[in-house]
């Protein structure tokens, strides 16, 4: 198995991070974009943080993400391979 490919620029979200942006922040600004209208899984959340060279620890985004699905602020469900997927709040 592969490790999470690195995604190719064309498919990147664009991206504005400031020096003060907690990694809540920059996931909610993600998924503020087109690319997060699609559901994403965990491993595609770390990914696009990696292929920006924010590296977190797969737990500290996992964290993130359930506090921003139970706030509200993203949507979290099972996927199809019964993982969890989000995507952005706002319908």
């Amino acid at each position: 198995e592969r490790p999470s490919e690195i995604v190719s620029q064309k498919d990147l979200p664009e991206l504005k991070v400031e020096k003060k942006d907690s990694l809540t922040d920059i996931i909610l600004k993600l998924f503020n974009t087109p690319w997060g209208k699609q559901t994403r899984k965990l491993s595609d959340v770390k990914s696009v943080l990696d292929s920006y060279g924010l590296i977190y620890p797969k737990q500290s985004v996992a964290v993130a993400l359930l506090r921003l699905a139970q706030s509200g602020k993203l949507r979290r469900f099972k996927g199809e391979e019964g993982e969890y997927v989000y995507t952005s709040g706002v319908g």
